[in-house]
């Protein structure tokens, strides 16, 4: 190569990469020193100024092109990047139907140096394919101007990120996990990319990191070697190269590592304004340490990226070290929750606390005092020592969960503790409790009949210490879904409690919101009212309180509105407890939790769907947060958002979220029947109806609806929801007949259990109303829909959703029984409510307004 072409790649490098391919520049002939010191020195006005090369624009960005024109297949549409030689455009490639990004060569670029190290890059990028690497599709050369394409990416590159915001922990991880992986893709392709800086990484609009622009890219030797000594931005370089050492894989790692620094703190591991204070920083070990730099990041993630900037490359971390020690710092928080967990459970069983504050409890809990004196704690802590022990034998590898810990010590108590049983009795109650929070009720009422059974050789049955115990037993019973029993338990426990501790003692207090929960989920809403008004008409001030109780008893009341259907009632009432609790200084992430799903359900029946789902999705996270993704709790709010989902209209997304809780139902209960099955059991079906998979959604429906007779009975309101919708769904499949003996009897019983006023009861007979209209038994069914109108208007009023839908029922049979001056005042009525609520712009609202023109067109 002449003197002539190695100045010109020089400079052509340096004008379009600017980087300086040292090793070349060494062939240069004496005389042409001065050249290679000023080309230096341009090389470090360049890049120490943070310039860019794939977006320092000479066109605004997305600035369409003077003329569109064709290169190959592809139609150029507008400039989206310039540098000097090359420039990037937004391009339709006719074969594959897309949009993609070109890299042209600029037409006044004659060099053939320049055309030839277009296609090399092309080569190299091709032969990666990573999500985390810039895919090529192709390369090629029309009309004289050498060109490739490649994945068309929306977003930003990572030098256009706020340099004022330096990255947080969370963001840094993502990054790392990302970059390293795509990096090991290029050196599994035999690549050094050579040139890891923020503007060659870009971040798409899905927040994904990509590395691209293998301008500086070279293949390894076959020790693993580059060829370049020196070649990439001097900030971000390797200590190899800036010493004139040989390159590798680990350059790279160095590169990125260098580009996190920077971006978790905003300077750059070695400083420096000119080629040689940087040079001479790493000679004299002056790299920064980022666990010094951000005391707030996670120690083992700060410690990576140091690592990463190790002088010596061959002590630095490979790509698959670095995903392997990412992989361990993923699992740090559940390994601290575990931790944290099992500190809590010792402290549990040691002390017989429990922390209302700790996921695995309810708020509901309160804490115990200590069951035991000091020389018995010592016999419990060298008990919990052998637990701790043994659960070493469960495996390194494994995660020791709290029911792991728990499964161990329950064995050894009677044995161990034989000759203690008040130690034996306290820790057979602490487990009783873990087990309940845990929601394993059965080994619970074990252990709390096993305390019982020895506390009642000591202690009187008004005792403290045996009420509170008893109190385990009947949460156990109410968990396990066996709600009369557990009534039977707490009469027995209030005709021994209440004359001797009275009715404000806390146990009495606590026994009747049991009772109250029970009442609630059996549909006896009288009797838990009557127990709500009697006993809890007045609620502890929450600046002063001491515990949490006043706010439950609120959420209770809130909950009993909306059983009996008074939406905004306990609408009102979950703003008096979230205002109890905002005063509460005590508060738990599951009692705003709870509140916000009593609120949101509320507004999902007052037809304010939009609000509740952001109060579901508020609630999954805090759940997820609290319990994790494994549990009742998280199970039971995404089948709340479904229905919120579903509310919307948003069928795809509920049917989404229903299969997910279905999927999780079938993980936790099995071939169990209980109320939340039952209750994904109606919504799936619900959903396949709205798919159009009628017969689906019915054969769904009535196995779901048989189980719910079977475990509920006929009168919970469960079965009677199912019914409901059964009748709905063969009024749909035109089975009239079928559905007003389904809706008739669905009437009847609603009405004895919920009274003929609520809302569900109305709605069973606009089913049995329907089903006659079907019939053609018009005088019959327009006396049902006038009443069923009448009563959701003054339930719920008369611009609910729930109004307006029986009110186009009521239309629709008008309609068909040929009464069109009736139907066109009836819709006139209806249209007057929507046009004060709904936007001009509403789908409902138009097809309303059409609906009434088509009516209009029709002779009385």
């Amino acid at each position: 190569m002449s003197q002539e072409d190695i100045l010109e790649q020089l400079a052509d490098s340096l004008a379009d990469d600017l980087v300086i391919d040292w090793q070349l520049a060494t062939t240069l002939d004496d005389q042409s020193e001065t050249v290679i010191q000023n080309l230096a020195v341009l090389g470090q006005i360049a890049q120490l100024q943070g310039q860019t090369r794939v977006f320092s624009d000479t066109k605004p960005y997305g600035q369409a092109v003077d003329s569109a024109f064709r290169w190959g297949h592809l139609h150029v549409l507008e400039s989206i990047g310039s540098g000097v030689y090359g420039e990037v455009f937004r391009a339709h490639d006719d074969v594959l139907d897309r949009q993609v990004a070109l890299k042209l060569l600029k037409t006044e670029v004659k060099s053939v140096v320049e055309s030839m190290r277009f296609i090399e890059e092309a080569k190299r990028m091709a032969r990666v394919r990573h999500p985390h690497v810039l895919a090529i599709h192709g390369a090629d050369v029309h009309q004289g101007r050498s060109g490739f394409w490649a994945d068309l990416i929306e977003g930003q590159t990572v030098d256009q990120l706020d340099p004022e915001q330096v990255m947080s922990g969370q963001a840094l991880f993502l990054m790392c996990d990302q970059l390293s992986a795509g990096l090991a893709a290029i050196h599994r392709a035999g690549i050094i990319h050579g040139d890891i800086k923020p503007a060659n990484l870009i971040r798409d609009d899905q927040g994904n990191y990509l590395i691209m622009d293998f301008g500086a890219g070279e293949r390894m030797d076959e020790q693993g070697h580059g060829v370049s000594a020196w070649q990439g931005t001097p900030l971000l370089m390797a200590p190899e190269q800036m010493l004139h050492q040989q390159s590798g894989p680990a350059s790279d790692i160095y590169a990125l590592g260098a580009t996190l620094f920077k971006l978790a703190t905003g300077r750059y591991p070695v400083p420096g304004e000119t080629l040689e204070a940087i040079r001479q920083g790493h000679l004299s070990g002056g790299i920064s340490s980022l666990q010094v730099q951000r005391p707030d990041m996670e120690q083992p993630l700060a410690s990576l990226v140091d690592d990463m900037l190790l002088a010596d490359p061959d002590k630095r971390p490979n790509t698959a070290q670095i995903q392997k020690r990412l992989r361990e710092l993923e699992q740090l928080p559940q390994r601290r929750k575990n931790r944290r967990a099992v500190i809590s459970i010792i402290t549990l069983l040691v002390m017989g606390m429990v922390f209302s504050g700790w996921g695995f409890f309810r708020a509901e809990q309160e804490k115990a005092q200590a069951l035991v004196a000091r020389s018995q704690a010592e016999a419990i802590s060298g008990f919990l020592q052998d637990m701790l022990n043994a659960s070493s034998e469960l495996g390194r590898g494994k995660d020791i969960t709290v029911a792991d810990m728990l499964d161990i010590a329950s064995p050894e108590v009677d044995q161990k503790f034989a000759d203690q049983p008040q130690v034996a009795a306290a820790l057979h109650h602490a487990l009783a409790n873990s087990y309940n929070a845990l929601r394993e009720t059965g080994k619970s009422l074990q252990h709390a009949q096993s305390s019982l059974t020895i506390k009642r050789g000591y202690l009187d049955e008004a005792a403290p210490e045996l009420l509170k115990t008893r109190l385990e037993q009947i949460q156990g019973h109410q968990l396990q879904g066996d709600h009369e029993q557990s009534l039977v338990l707490i009469d027995d426990y209030l005709q021994a409690a209440v004359p001797v501790l009275g009715d404000d003692n806390r146990y009495v207090q606590l026994a009747r919101k049991h009772q109250i929960n029970n009442l609630f989920s059996l549909s006896r809403f009288e009797e838990a009212n009557a127990i709500l008004e009697q006993y809890f008409a007045e609620i502890e001030d929450p600046a002063t309180a001491t515990h949490n109780f006043g706010f439950e008893i609120l959420q209770a009341k809130a909950n009993a509105l909306t059983f009996s259907g008074d939406y905004a009632g306990a609408l009102e009432m979950a703003h008096q407890a979230i205002e109890w609790l905002s005063i509460y200084p005590n508060k738990s992430p599951m009692n705003e939790a709870g509140i916000r799903t009593v609120k949101a359900l509320s507004l999902l029946q007052l037809g304010r769907a939009d609000e509740a789902e952001k109060l579901f999705q508020d609630v999954l996270l805090i759940t997820e947060r609290v319990y994790g993704k494994d549990n009742q709790e998280y199970l039971e709010t995404l089948n709340n958002l479904s229905t919120a989902q579903k509310a919307l209209g948003w069928n795809a997304e509920a049917l989404q979220t229903n299969q997910q809780a279905f999927a999780l139902a079938k993980q936790i209960y099995g071939d169990q029947i209980n109320l939340t099955v039952i209750a994904l059991g109606g919504n799936l079906a619900n959903l396949q109806v709205e798919q159009g998979e009628l017969q689906a959604g019915e054969a769904t429906m009535r196995e779901t609806l048989a189980m719910a007779i079977e475990h509920l009975g006929n009168q919970h309101v469960e079965t009677l929801k199912l019914e409901y919708n059964l009748a709905e769904l063969l009024n749909n499949q035109g089975l009239h007949q079928q559905a007003e003996a389904m809706a008739s009897q669905t009437y009847a019983m609603k009405a004895e259990v919920l009274g003929e006023a609520h809302p569900y009861t109305i709605l069973s007979m606009d089913n049995w109303a329907i089903s006659l209209a079907g019939q053609q038994r018009f005088a019959q069914a327009l006396v049902k829909h006038r009443m069923v109108v009448e009563g959701l208007a003054s339930a719920l009023g008369a611009a609910h959703p729930y109004t307006w839908l029986v009110m186009k029922h009521e239309i629709e049979s008008l309609q068909s029984a040929g009464e069109l001056t009736l139907a066109k005042q009836r819709l006139s009525d209806m249209l007057t409510h929507q046009r004060q609520t709904l936007p001009v712009d509403d789908l409902q609202l138009q097809a309303n307004e059409q609906w009434l023109l088509d009516l209009q067109d029709l002779p009385d």
